[in-house]
C-alpha cells in the first residue's frame, strides 16, 4: 500500500506510531479505574506497587521476547496490518476483568502490585497475538529455524537494524506460492526508486524490466517456463521479466556524463558490451531482489526457462537478454522449501 503524502499521510503516521502506546495506556488505567472502584484511592505506596509491578513485567516480557535481558530493542513496529488490529478492547476489557476479580479477593500493595503486573502482561501478550494473527496473511514465519546473528564482532558491527537485517536477509525466503493480494505499479516504482541507486559500472545500469500482467502475456511466458516453474508463474499476482540492455550504451552520455566519450571507447564491439550488460544487470536483479523484501513482499526469482524464446517472445528487437523471471506477493500456504546451508566465513574469505 502507498502511503498518502499530506495531512491523510501524516495522520496514517501517527495513528501508526501511536497504537501500541494507545493501547497500554487504556489496559492500564481501565484497570486502575476498576480497582478503585472496588478498593477506593489508592494511596502513595500502593501508586509505587503498581508502577513496579507493570515495570518489572514489562522488562520481563521484552527479556523473552528478545531472547535475553541484555539484547538490544528492537526497534520495528508490529506486523503491518489493518487498521481494526489497532482496536485494543479485548486485551484492555481482559485486564479490567482479572483486575476486578483479584480486588474481590485481595487488598493492599500486594493487590497494586498486580493489577499492574497483570494489566500489562495481557496487554502485551495479548495485542502480540492480535497484531500476528491480523498481519499473518502477509508474512507466514519461515517453517525452518532464522539464522543467528554472525558471532563474530559485536552486535554493533551493523550499522543497519537487526529486524532490518532479518527482514532482507535471514528471514527473507524464495517464495514458491503467494496469496491473491495484488502488487500495484505504486509498490513497483517504490521498489525501482530505491534500488536504482545500487551501483554499476560507469553507471550504465542495463537492467531492463517488463511487468507480466495481462492473461495473454502470462500464458506466453509461461510455456517457456520449465515445467517446475510453471504453477507458481501462472499464480503469483505479478512476474517481473529482469532483462539486460545489449544496447546500454547509447544512455552512457547521460548517466555518465563526466566521460560521454565512453560510449565510443569502450562500447563499439557488440561481445564486449554483452558480457558489460550481463555482469551488471545481474548486479541490479540482486538489489531488485533486495528492493522486494524491502517492501514486505516475496521474491521468488528463477533463471529455469528456455532464454532465447522468451527473448523472442517479449525482446523481439534482439537487443535485451533474460536474465531472471522474479514472481513477487505476499506468501501464500507452505511458501517456503527448507532453508539450504550457507557457507561458513572461513571457507569463503581468506587473507593474503
Amino acid at each position: 500500500m502507498t502511503t498518502p503524502r499530506g495531512y491523510r499521510g501524516s495522520l496514517q503516521g501517527v495513528v501508526a506510531a501511536g497504537a501500541a502506546p494507545h493501547g497500554y495506556t487504556l489496559a492500564l488505567w481501565t484497570a486502575t479505574a476498576v480497582t478503585v472502584s472496588a478498593r477506593d484511592t489508592p494511596s502513595a505506596t500502593d501508586a509505587l506497587a503498581l508502577l513496579t509491578g507493570a515495570t518489572l513485567t514489562y522488562v520481563t516480557v521484552g527479556a523473552a521476547a528478545h531472547g535475553g535481558p541484555g539484547r538490544p530493542l528492537a526497534r520495528t513496529a508490529p506486523p503491518a496490518g489493518p487498521v481494526w488490529a489497532a482496536l485494543h478492547l479485548p486485551t484492555a476489557a481482559l485486564g479490567a476483568v482479572l483486575s476486578a476479580l483479584l480486588a474481590h479477593v485481595l487488598s493492599g500493595l500486594l493487590l497494586w502490585g498486580l493489577v499492574g503486573a497483570t494489566a500489562t502482561g495481557v496487554y502485551l501478550l495479548g495485542s502480540a497475538a492480535q497484531f500476528r494473527w491480523a498481519g499473518s496473511d502477509r508474512r507466514p514465519s519461515p517453517p525452518s529455524p532464522v539464522p543467528t546473528a554472525p558471532t563474530r564482532g559485536t552486535a554493533m558491527t551493523l550499522v543497519l537494524d537487526p529486524a532490518a537485517q532479518n527482514l532482507l536477509f535471514r528471514e527473507a525466503r524464495t517464495a514458491n506460492t503467494f496469496t491473491d493480494t495484488p502488487v500495484t505499479d505504486e509498490q513497483v516504482q517504490e521498489i525501482y526508486d530505491l534500488v536504482k541507486y545500487g551501483p554499476t559500472s560507469m553507471n550504465q545500469q542495463p537492467l531492463r524490466m517488463v511487468l507480466v500482467r495481462s492473461d495473454d502475456a502470462r500464458a506466453r511466458l509461461v510455456r517457456h517456463m520449465a515445467e517446475g516453474n510453471r504453477k507458481k508463474t501462472e499464480t503469483a499476482p505479478l512476474v517481473a521479466l529482469l532483462a539486460a540492455d545489449n544496447e546500454f550504451h547509447e544512455q552512457l552520455p547521460t548517466v555518465f556524463p563526466h566521460f560521454p566519450q565512453a560510449k565510443d571507447v569502450f562500447f563499439t564491439e557488440r561481445t564486449v558490451r554483452e558480457r558489460s550488460a550481463a555482469l551488471n544487470a545481474a548486479l541490479q536483479v540482486g538489489y531488485f531482489i533486495i528492493g522486494v523484501r524491502a517492501a514486505g513482499l516475496a521474491a521468488g526469482p528463477m533463471t529455469g526457462f528456455d532464454a532465447d524464446a522468451i527473448d523472442k517472445e517479449f525482446f523481439p528487437d534482439g537487443d535485451h537478454s533474460v536474465l531472471a523471471v522474479v514472481n513477487i506477493g505476499n506468501p501464500g500456504t507452505d511458501p517456503w522449501f527448507a532453508r539450504n546451508p550457507r557457507l561458513a566465513y572461513d571457507e569463503v574469505v581468506s587473507t593474503v
